[in-house]
């Protein structure tokens, strides 16, 4: 069995931040990764190949050669070739329908070979793909689930994700394990009304560069009160699957709170790289390894 994490990109590699940093040149790797620890991660600074998302798909994503599962591509997948396969909550059709509506692009929309939750896909992939979309699952711990039944052993979910800190859910609290678990417990398959309504209408404007400036200004409260409304009214219309994002993540609560379901023995999946978010960046990259 290869140790877990074999052959991805270091979370700190002092080459690489010392060739980025000349303040660092002659530090020695103990200090260059005592300097991005307690200086380099809060600046924001890029301390290996894979902490931007262009290098995590060069780099880390690109290197599978197996079958890849991209989950909830909407119109920007991110991998492409025939041993990619999507899966996403509507098909085609009706994804092709939303984004003409929203005067988005259809023309980069891929084929939707599963539709549903990822047990709707079949077994033995050998990873999985995910852009922006992990916080978006009702049941957490169910989704992870899924994707570890169809992986093979070791199998790798490589995912970008919103970082709350610099999104429009800076206002919003982080995803904490007895939320996640009592989701799951509950039986939760579709967005509750409170997730709705923080989606709709407690988030901030999304500006990367002012949530990494300090400002964190709400909407006015008349718009605030307009969302609240649309956004009760909508769950109550609504009959199927609601988009909306639950779970809200930094680097660090993520790398914990995954580790934590994987000891709980909650999740197949265990952290094996979780990397920082770049200046004026809102989302970071990570890497989770299926247990056998």
């Amino acid at each position: 069995m290869a140790p877990a994490g074999d052959g991805l990109p270091p979370e700190v590699d002092p080459d690489f931040y010392r060739a980025g940093n000349d303040d660092l040149a002659h530090f020695d790797d103990e200090s260059v990764i005592r300097h991005f620890r307690e200086h380099g991660e809060r600046e924001g600074r890029v301390a290996s190949v894979a902490t931007r998302r262009d290098g995590f798909i060069a780099e880390v994503i690109a290197r599978e050669q197996g079958r890849l599962l991209e989950v909830g591509p909407l119109n920007r997948p991110v991998v492409t070739g025939r041993n990619v396969r999507y899966l996403d909550m509507w098909t085609f059709e009706q994804m092709r329908g939303r984004l003409q509506s929203e005067d988005g692009d259809v023309r980069t929309l891929p084929r939707i070979h599963y539709v549903g939750t990822v047990d709707a896909a079949p077994r033995s992939f050998d990873a999985a793909v995910a852009s922006r979309s992990i916080g978006h699952h009702p049941d957490l711990i169910g989704h992870l689930q899924s994707v570890g039944r169809v992986l093979i052993d070791e199998g790798r979910y490589y995912l970008m994700v919103p970082d709350q800190r610099y999104t429009g859910a800076a206002s919003l609290p982080l995803a904490n394990v007895a939320s996640v678990v009592a989701a799951n417990r509950a039986g939760v398959e579709r967005h509750t009304l409170e997730t709705l309504i923080k989606h709709r209408a407690l988030r901030l404007p999304d500006d990367p560069l002012a949530r990494w400036a300090g400002h964190h200004d709400p909407l006015p409260f008349e718009d605030r009160a307009r969302r609240v409304e649309e956004a009760i009214g909508e769950h109550g219309r609504a009959r199927g699957y609601i988009d909306a994002e639950a779970w809200q993540f930094t680097p660090a609560s993520f790398r914990d709170l995954f580790a934590m379901l994987c000891r709980l023995g909650l999740s197949p999946f265990v952290p094996v790289r979780v990397w920082s978010t770049p200046l004026y960046a809102d989302e970071f990259c990570a890497v989770l390894e299926k247990q056998v």
